[in-house]
């Protein structure tokens, strides 16, 4: 790590998609702060990959977000909750991560 640096972004381990006409990637942030916070986002492109946007934040302290394509333009994620606490996270969204349905908790 790079020092002075306070925000990192990661892709995540899944593949993009191509939801009516926006390019998607699910990726994960880190953020140094006293408990050094990670979460979900999204990257998206509305004009072929000229311009990149970054989606708000969905859940917390989870990492490794894999997107789907659902009906009506909708994405939901599904991430690895971090912390020794086993189990994923999952959410969707229908505005590109502007905001997220309520979190489901999903244990093994």
């Amino acid at each position: 790590m790079t020092q002075g640096k306070k925000f990192w972004l990661y892709n995540g381990p899944g593949v993009g998609l191509y939801n009516e006409g926006v390019i998607v990637f699910p990726m994960y942030t880190f953020e140094r702060t006293d408990k050094d916070h990670k979460t979900s986002v999204l990257v998206y492109s509305k004009d072929h990959g000229k311009t990149w946007l970054l989606s708000n934040e969905v859940g917390d302290y989870n990492v490794e977000p894999q997107i789907a394509s659902l009906t009506r333009g909708r994405i939901m994620a599904n991430m690895r909750r971090q912390h020794g606490q086993e189990y994923r996270q999952v959410a969707i969204t229908s505005d590109l991560g502007k905001t997220w349905s309520e979190l489901l908790m999903i244990q093994p």
